[in-house]
């Protein structure tokens, strides 16, 4: 409810090409909270692809509105105050980023070990109570003509069912990734939808699309080849430390898995 009030705030007082750039800043915000609240170890060239990922996403945006925009129409409208939309595309990147990777730190730091489908009804009951709200402020009148299904055709359903399935999936990336790939297959999401809008609604590819498009995939690349850089270091160091005890062989795998690597090994017994 609040990101949406301060995109709102942002859009009316920023113009297109500023507002794309400027919200790109939440896949940094999201690696730093990440390595705040999660530990979460990223190399320089990771912190690097992340922000060479945000200038792409942002560049595919800019191609759209170049195309779209009249050369005649001014960037900067009257009544318009930068200031203010800058610093609601600042909070509203920080806001983002928290929910996601506290989301992800429920998931896999909380006591209390719940399954995904649990944590999603916590999430959906919410959101049922504010809609509720909402419905009774705002459009109670016509519930009460038509009713609550009013206008629920296949289309809508369809709708609704897919952006489930896709919560459900979310979820699951969090759960077993994490909220940086996240923002990666995001990227990666929104070129294919462009690529798969030109069969199907006879879009056309500009040049900037097609770069654009290059420096995500360049991005993600080059985050996979510094993830496999630091995985290596993981098991060099996994090589050089082994355990003698079962104490000392816990303590190390909880230390290893706070710096995100993985680790298997056999069971031991004690007499």
């Amino acid at each position: 409810l609040i990101q949406n009030n301060l995109l709102f705030v942002a859009l009316a007082n920023l113009s297109v090409g500023i507002y794309q750039v400027t919200n790109q800043g939440k896949l940094l915000t999201t690696a730093l909270l990440s390595r705040i609240m999660l530990k979460k170890q990223l190399s320089g060239g990771q912190y690097a692809s992340i922000a060479l990922l945000g200038f792409g996403v942002a560049y595919i945006h800019l191609s759209e509105h170049w195309s779209k925009s009249e050369s005649t129409r001014p960037d900067v409208e009257e009544g318009q105050n930068q200031i203010l939309g800058l610093v609601a595309v600042l909070i509203c990147c920080i806001t983002s980023s928290f929910s996601g990777v506290y989301f992800e730190f429920v998931l896999k730091k909380s006591p209390t070990q719940l399954s995904v489908h649990c944590r999603n009804f916590h999430l959906a009951s919410w959101s049922l109570v504010l809609a509720i709200i909402h419905i009774l402020w705002h459009d109670l009148e016509q519930v009460k003509q038509y009713g609550v299904f009013h206008g629920f055709d296949v289309l809508v359903v369809l709708v609704v069912i897919m952006q489930g399935v896709t919560g459900f999936v979310v979820s699951m990336m969090i759960k077993y990734a994490d909220n940086v790939l996240k923002g990666f297959a995001i990227a990666i999401a929104a070129v294919l939808a462009t690529l798969v809008s030109v069969p199907l609604f006879g879009a056309s590819i500009s040049s900037s699309f097609v770069i654009g498009a290059s420096i995500v995939a360049c991005a993600v690349k080059m985050y996979s080849y510094y993830d496999g850089k630091n995985n290596s270091k993981v098991v060099e160091v996994v090589a050089k430390t082994a355990p003698t005890t079962v104490v000392e062989e816990k303590e190390f795998m909880l230390e290893l898995l706070e710096k995100g690597g993985k680790v298997s090994t056999p069971s031991k017994e004690v007499s």
